[in-house]
């Protein structure tokens, strides 16, 4: 087995998939949390390049400057929940378990 890799085995020398790093709602809770924060990464990624796009593209035009503005801060805001989240799951798992 791998350095640091914790697997339980069954008596039969089968790897238990279910058990293999913690209960199956952990899995599960972990799973949904990693496919969620990759969504919401995607999206505020989006915003901070289309936020980019309208600043250089605004030609001094205030609603455009402030729409622009608007959008790269609150992608950057995005960002930082996203990555608070993970944190924040992975203490109550950890908590939790």
């Amino acid at each position: 087995m791998a350095d640091g890799l914790n697997v339980n085995i069954v008596t039969d020398g089968w790897m238990n998939p279910i058990n293999a790093n913690g209960d199956l709602w952990q899995q599960k809770f972990a799973l949904i949390n990693d496919y969620l924060r990759f969504f919401l990464v995607g999206i505020t990624l989006g915003m901070i390049v289309y936020g980019g796009f309208l600043l250089i593209s605004a030609q001094w035009d205030e609603a455009k400057l402030k729409k622009a503005n608007m959008l790269l801060v609150f992608g950057l805001i995005g960002i930082l929940v996203a990555i608070f989240a993970g944190a924040l799951v992975k203490l109550i798992v950890n908590f939790a378990g």
